[in-house]
């Protein structure tokens, strides 16, 4: 199972969110945050950029891996996929050792 960092990574989110997710996913407030139904939890910081600065949720997503595009709601399927194509290709590393 991926770590939330690495599912953070995964999909593209600063460092910084997935830093406060991980600090304060079990006492967060997200009243403050924009566009919370995507699953992404900016912290204050990217919020504000999102809430005053004009800038798009989807812009604050750098390197992601995730081949859906954001915001939608197959991640966990995506993520699920790639985990099982991960264990395809060490079997088959594993059996090509042997």
């Amino acid at each position: 199972m991926m770590s939330f960092q690495e599912k953070g990574q995964y999909f593209g989110y600063p460092k910084c969110c997935i830093e406060y997710f991980m600090e304060s996913k079990e006492k967060v407030n997200n009243n403050y945050i924009p566009n919370n139904q995507t699953g992404f939890l900016p912290c204050k910081k990217c919020a504000d950029k999102v809430l005053n600065k004009g800038l798009k949720m989807k812009d604050l997503l750098v390197n992601r891996e995730c081949e859906t595009k954001f915001p939608s709601g197959k991640g966990k399927k995506i993520m699920e996929n790639r985990r099982l194509l991960r264990e395809k290709i060490e079997e088959l590393i594993n059996k090509s050792i042997s």
